[in-house]
């Protein structure tokens, strides 16, 4: 039986302002489906704003062979990782994340770390 595809923030970033200057490590892991054919799309959510991470010119971050992924994010109040395929164009900035269709094929949302 094979695993639904899903995503999963196991290092969760803390809940910081919104920011040029600060970066924070963000990282998860995906299951169900074929690494080299998907990628993983962080936002942050940050002034009613969810802007994708870690810059607009590069927002899409590579599934290693096991499924763990990792990259850095800007501060925030919550954010989220889309698992997406891999010839996914996201959007710099979101009023509201898009839903499972198309290319998206799971997400996850999570408040950041209070300290």
């Amino acid at each position: 039986q094979p695993q639904a595809p899903a995503i999963k923030i196991t290092e969760v970033p803390p809940s910081a302002p919104g920011g040029p200057d600060e970066m924070f490590p963000i990282s998860g892991e995906v299951i169900g489906v074929e690494p080299r054919d998907h990628r993983v799309v962080i936002y942050v959510l940050a002034g009613g704003t969810w802007f994708d991470q870690p810059f607009d010119y590069s927002p899409l971050t590579a599934i290693q062979s096991g499924g763990r992924w990792e990259t850095e994010t800007h501060g925030g109040s919550i954010y989220a990782a889309l698992l997406v395929r891999a010839g996914y164009k996201a959007k710099a900035h979101l009023k509201a994340l898009p839903g499972l269709e198309g290319e998206v094929i799971a997400r996850e949302r999570v408040a950041g770390k209070r300290p």
